[in-house]
């Protein structure tokens, strides 16, 4: 087994990640370029096959777009905006490898990240790195799901 990972890919070949998400946030592929333009984003490949992907940017950013809530922005705090491992590659701890990567990317160049978690396993993967839960936002963007949010001082 082979586990790769690229910070550029063609974005059309990843449109299978949006279905993995409730139709009020999946991102159409122009919002997805525009947010890859200014994110840290990284693809994962096992044995050549796209099976996850992660991207975060500025946490001063989605401030301003009134996406974080009850918290203060810093400039240095980046936010992870979304997480996806592939369903068939699930259950493998790939999504953990993901996060380590991505967070030992941006640590060189942050000093802490935020992110939400809408799920009891991102919860615990966010657990397991340190994370330090905050608040809940109910119904998060529209959804039935409420979100938790973290923060990790890298």
């Amino acid at each position: 087994m082979t586990i790769t990972f690229k910070r550029e890919v063609d974005l059309k070949t990843t449109r299978c990640f949006e279905k993995l998400f409730e139709p009020s946030l999946r991102l159409s592929l122009s919002e997805k370029r525009k947010l890859i333009n200014n994110a840290f984003a990284v693809w994962m490949f096992v044995n050549g096959k796209l099976a996850g992907e992660v991207y975060g940017l500025g946490a001063s950013i989605l401030w301003t777009m009134d996406k974080i809530p009850d918290m203060q922005p810093n400039g240095s705090d980046t936010y992870l905006y979304s997480i996806a491992v592939l369903p068939e590659f699930r259950g493998f701890g790939y999504g953990k490898v993901l996060m380590a990567y991505w967070l030992g990317l941006v640590g060189q160049y942050y000093k802490r990240a935020i992110w939400h978690s809408t799920s009891e396993e991102m919860v615990k993967l966010s657990h397991t790195f340190g994370a330090k839960t905050h608040n809940t936002r109910r119904r998060w963007c529209g959804t039935k799901k409420n979100a938790i949010f973290t923060t990790l001082d890298l």
